[in-house]
Order: structure tokens, then C-alpha cells, then sequence
């Protein structure tokens, strides 16, 4: 009874020795580490597979961005006046034609012939000498070019209207000038030796732009004995004897002494 029971024991046994050594020869020769396994990189890189690329599209043409229009600024500067229409200085000239000359063959202004007879500017206005003439042209210089519509009016001294008025007409030749050409016998041969006018230049609206004081002179003969000029429309010297106390150049070359300015 002894026997059967110590047989199965030695075979347990020996199976677990059985079982532990073929456990032993399984089991790494190594400790195994923390260490990742190393993989063994290709000699060579993988060829990617071709990828066609992409076709270059053109571009739209870029649209220039529209400029701003610059927006005037809220206070907008008021724009210069032109400035008042006048005449500049020693802005009146003219010239008169000699007598027996044509008026209508000399129109242009700027053209007076040779033999014109020139007016000129003096203390106590604008002179004209050695009348008579068959026509004086009258001509205005202005600050700025010049329009149709404007007057020229003459006035005695002491009229407050004028008796004589002609258009100024612009000078084709000098855009800031103005003439009228004037005819009338008291312009040309007034029936005085010495006279004078006012020349008043108007716009259209009748507003006065230049006033002169224009002084005509008839050519100057020889004086007479009482050192007055003769007669206009005789051309004859009073005669001495012809005198009374009452004329009044009665004194005028002999003074005589006690009587007044009145006597």
C-alpha cells in the first residue's frame, strides 16, 4: 500500500521538472530593456508615385482701383472778382485830321496818318491846338478788354446835359481800347478861339466811368494892338479911334490913370 502511493508522487514530480526545464529554454537569454526594437531603415527611399502638376491659370489682369474724385473742400474760396471797369492812366490820347482830308478814308484808330494833329495832356486838362479840322478821333484806354455799349457824352461847362453823345467803339487793333471818331463843327472849328468841354466816357448801364476837361484851340494869329485876338469871323483888329470908355478894351493898352475897374 505504501508503494502505490509514492509512485504517482515521483511522476508529478518529475513531469514539473519536465515542465520547468523546457520553460528555462524558452525564456531570453537577455533581460528584456525599456528600449524600442530598432527597425532597420530601407538602403534606399521610397519612390513616391508622380503627381502631375498642377497647369499654371493666368491670372486676371488686375482693375486698377477707380481714384477717388477729391471732394472740394465746404469752404470753397469765393472766386476774384473781375476787377471795375476804368481807364488807365493817361488813358485818353487823339489826334485830328487836317482839313480838307476825308474822315471816312482814316476810320482805324490806331492808324492816324502823318500829318495828323495830335491833342496832348496838360495842368489844366487835355489841350487840342490848330483847329479847324475836318475830325478828331477820341480814344480811351481801359484796365481790361472792352465791350460794345459804352457812350462818350460832351457837356458844356455849364450844362447838366450833354449836347453831343457818340458810341465808343472797341479798337479792333487794341481790345482794351474804345475810340469815337467826332465831326460836329463845335468840335472841329468851334465859332470861339478858346473853348472848353467836359468829356464824359458812361458804360452801358449810364454809370459815369472817366470825366476830362478837354480844351480846343483854333490856331493863333498875330495879336492885335490891344494885345487882344482879332476878330473870329472878320479876323480884323478893332481900331483905336473906333474905342469907347464903355468898350471893354478900352483900357486894355492905354490904362488911364484915376479911373476904376467900373468907369
Amino acid at each position: 500500500m505504501q508503494q502505490s502511493h509514492t509512485f504517482p508522487r515521483l511522476l508529478a514530480l518529475a513531469l514539473l521538472v519536465v515542465f520547468a526545464a523546457a520553460c528555462t529554454q524558452a525564456a531570453p537569454t537577455t533581460a528584456p530593456t525599456d528600449a524600442q526594437p530598432t527597425v532597420a531603415q530601407p538602403t534606399t527611399a521610397p519612390t513616391e508615385p508622380a503627381t502631375l502638376a498642377p497647369t499654371a491659370t493666368t491670372e486676371p489682369t488686375a482693375t486698377a482701383a477707380p481714384t477717388d474724385t477729391p471732394v472740394p473742400p465746404t469752404d470753397t474760396p469765393e472766386p476774384t472778382a473781375a476787377p471795375t471797369l476804368g481807364t488807365v492812366e493817361d488813358g485818353l490820347s487823339a489826334w485830328c485830321l487836317p482839313t480838307g482830308m476825308l474822315s471816312t478814308l482814316y476810320t482805324d484808330p490806331a492808324a492816324p496818318p502823318q500829318n495828323a494833329v495830335f491833342g496832348a495832356a496838360s495842368a489844366e486838362g487835355f489841350e487840342i491846338n490848330s483847329l479847324p479840322q475836318t475830325a478828331c478821333t477820341f480814344i480811351y484806354k481801359f484796365n481790361q478788354e472792352v465791350k460794345p455799349g459804352m457812350k462818350l457824352q460832351v457837356f458844356g461847362m455849364d450844362q447838366s446835359e450833354p449836347w453831343l453823345t457818340a458810341d465808343l467803339v472797341p479798337v479792333e487793333s487794341a481790345p482794351d481800347s474804345a475810340a469815337a471818331q467826332l465831326n460836329h463843327t463845335y468840335i472841329t472849328q468851334p465859332p470861339f478861339w478858346d473853348v472848353s468841354y467836359d468829356f464824359v466816357v458812361v458804360g452801358e448801364d449810364g454809370t459815369e466811368i472817366r470825366r476830362d476837361q478837354v480844351n480846343l484851340h483854333r490856331w493863333k494869329p498875330k495879336l492885335c494892338w490891344n494885345g487882344q485876338l482879332p476878330n473870329l469871323n472878320t479876323m480884323l483888329c478893332p481900331e483905336m479911334q473906333d474905342l469907347h470908355p464903355w468898350d471893354p478894351s478900352y483900357r486894355t493898352p492905354f490904362p488911364t490913370p484915376g479911373w476904376d475897374d467900373e468907369g
